[in-house]
């Protein structure tokens, strides 16, 4: 919505880009140019937060994937122990 007013308020300015422009549209020259400037900055900052949540979500599915993994070989060892010593075998059938 921001951005969509500020679009109006520029368009009201009617800035004539012409040699002879008259001393009034040099003002508005200057805040256009500001304008663009802020928004400028502001696309730096949202893609450097937009960085930092990326390579935080990255990191934390990473460290719960490796987690989860971890969890499943040790609960197949476990069963694979256990089926050994209830059959008294390897846990692969072979005695």
């Amino acid at each position: 919505m921001f951005f969509i007013s500020v679009i109006h308020y520029i368009a009201k300015l009617n800035i004539k880009i012409t040699m002879g422009a008259a001393m009034t549209n040099n003002w508005k020259k200057i805040v256009f140019g500001l304008l663009c400037l802020c928004f400028v900055s502001a696309c730096a900052e949202f893609k450097s937060s937009g960085r930092a949540i990326g390579h935080a979500a990255k990191d934390i599915t990473k460290s719960v994937g490796h987690g989860v993994r971890d969890t499943a070989k040790a609960v197949g060892r476990d069963t694979k122990k256990l089926m050994a010593d209830d059959n008294g075998k390897d846990g692969q059938g072979n005695k």
